[in-house]
């Protein structure tokens, strides 16, 4: 497997990695994609204070970039703000009214609402080696967004596709057009020519 440098490298490259604090997550993007809550402030993938989260990071970072989908890594806070035994109880991402998370890592599959379709969480963290913890991933990405992230991401091609379609479509209509009236006039000119002849034969 890939360094988690080198894969964070090259998502920022296609940009298709960003990541946050706790106040940049509301407004991080939009469409389907993959969320991980990571055990520092800024969301980085390159260093945390969760031994479980370093572990857990490369294969989910790994996996967007295999299936293309955009990753968000989200900072929960310092070890003193999630920590229950500290100040956790009323860090914001442990709200039962929120996200209602109660470990890190935690992988979060958004769908293109905005809505969770999926969670991951003990089964990353007690994931026996990183093989297990990318299969796992692997598997909830092609149940719940392998399908929606394709969909999502070519509108456009769609739309052009379907207009392509109508633009084909009107032109052979036109040419279907210009073909009967010629063959009408030319209908229309053979006839007067055959009773002009009668007429002169009569």
């Amino acid at each position: 497997m890939p360094g988690t440098e080198e894969l964070a490298q090259v998502l920022n490259e296609k940009r298709r990695l960003t990541c946050v604090g706790a106040t940049g997550y509301a407004a991080a993007s939009d469409g389907p994609r993959l969320v991980m809550f990571v055990g520092n402030v800024d969301g980085s993938v390159t260093g945390s204070w969760c031994p479980d989260c370093e572990r857990a990071v490369p294969c989910v970072l790994e996996s967007a970039l295999d299936n293309n989908l955009p990753v968000i890594a989200v900072g929960v806070g310092e070890r003193d703000d999630w920590k229950l035994d500290q100040r956790g109880a009323s860090n914001p991402f442990r709200a039962k009214d929120g996200l209602a998370l109660d470990g890190i890592p935690t992988l979060l599959l958004i769908g293109a609402d905005g809505k969770e379709v999926a969670r991951l969480g003990s089964e990353l963290e007690n994931a026996p080696t990183p093989s297990d913890a990318r299969k796992i991933v692997d598997e909830a990405v092609a149940a719940h967004l392998q399908a929606e992230w394709q969909r999502w991401s070519a509108p456009s091609s769609s739309r052009q596709s379907l207009s392509t379609r109508v633009i084909q479509t009107s032109s052979a209509t036109r040419f279907q057009m210009r073909f009967w009236m010629l063959a009408s006039s030319r209908t229309r000119r053979a006839r007067l020519h055959v009773r002009r002849q009668q007429k002169i034969t009569w």
